[in-house]
């Protein structure tokens, strides 16, 4: 039995059984080498709004069309489940994400030839991505993807510890969606390109997350103790050498047609402050070393924290 009559069959079934919703994840994760139809996204989309919707059935659905052996379907479940994730009703991700276990598709392989198994690859990453979206939800109690940014952050009210703690929850999340390595070629692929353009939207936010996160790690790093510090400067090298990786991302998706001006004007991290990081720790090991050393007074002391504020706030 071919695909598009495999799933016409499966469809036909779940009408018979009353299953609408079910019906509808089927027909949106269909064998068709091309995304998701929007007018089964919005449908699904606008469901999980519905007060009378069981989320756990939904999530029971999607999770159950993982289950396929065909890249096509479960791949094209994969990017249902991140639009119903991002766009629909946060009640969706509550519940899904302690079921993120459910996105471990580390042994997905389809081997019906070479492109399903170069195209496993991609699933495997792209499950392991969103299982981390799941993850970084119950963790942080929050949407790192529909966080207010700049001045309205509320990162801005978090004390170093858990802003540390989110600052090493985005990086973990931008470094699986680095993961995902398309080429230009790749994305000739109309569910590929469908699961691209998601990720990119995903992106964007969560870059301008990651900056404000480091921005305000900048701000309060005379008030950390040494092993914050510490911390702070590794997440900060770190951030510096993902800019590369982003940039490589975002040049990709003007290379398919998005829209240079949707990037966002993000207000950078300035990527210079290390001698100034590094000078603050080596400070704070002499004074511990020392047992006679006399610490520089407090006005310079005040003097260096409000130059380095004020250097961090011009970027």
């Amino acid at each position: 039995m071919s695909g598009n009559v495999a799933d016409k069959a499966t469809a036909f079934r779940n009408e018979v059984i009353g299953s609408t919703t079910r019906k509808i994840v089927c027909k949106a994760s269909n064998h068709d080498l091309a995304g998701p139809k929007k007018k089964h996204v919005d449908y699904l989309i606008n469901l999980t709004n519905d007060p009378h919707c069981s989320m756990a059935t939904l999530a029971d659905y999607i999770f159950e069309r993982l289950k396929n052996t065909s890249w096509v379907v479960v791949f094209k479940n994969l990017v249902l489940a991140h639009n119903l994730i991002t766009l629909g009703n946060e009640k969706f991700l509550q519940c899904i994400a302690t079921r993120a276990s459910s996105f471990e598709l580390d042994s997905f392989t389809d081997r019906t030839d070479g492109i399903a198994t170069e195209m496993s690859v991609f699933v495997r990453r792209y499950a392991k991505y969103l299982g981390y979206m799941c993850t970084s939800y119950k963790t942080l109690a929050m949407d790192l993807c529909r966080l207010p940014k700049g001045d309205q952050t509320p990162l801005r009210t978090q004390d170093p510890v858990k802003l540390l703690k989110t600052t090493s929850v985005v990086q973990e999340q931008m470094d699986l969606m680095m993961n995902m390595e398309f080429s230009t070629g790749d994305l000739t692929n109309g569910v590929v390109n469908t699961a691209f353009l998601m990720l990119y939207k995903d992106l964007i936010k969560l870059y301008a997350v990651y900056n404000d996160a480091l921005i305000n790690i900048l701000e309060k790093f005379f008030e950390m103790t040494k092993p914050q510090c510490k911390e702070a400067m590794a997440a900060y090298k770190k951030f510096i050498t993902r800019q590369e990786p982003v940039h490589k991302y975002l040049h990709l998706a003007e290379d398919v047609g998005v829209d240079k001006q949707s990037h966002l004007n993000l207000r950078q991290v300035p990527e210079d402050l290390l001698p100034a990081l590094e000078s603050h720790l080596t400070e704070m090991d002499s004074i511990k070393k020392a047992a006679n050393a006399q610490p520089r007074s407090a006005t310079t002391c005040l003097l260096d924290k409000t130059f380095f504020a004020v250097l961090v706030k011009m970027y």
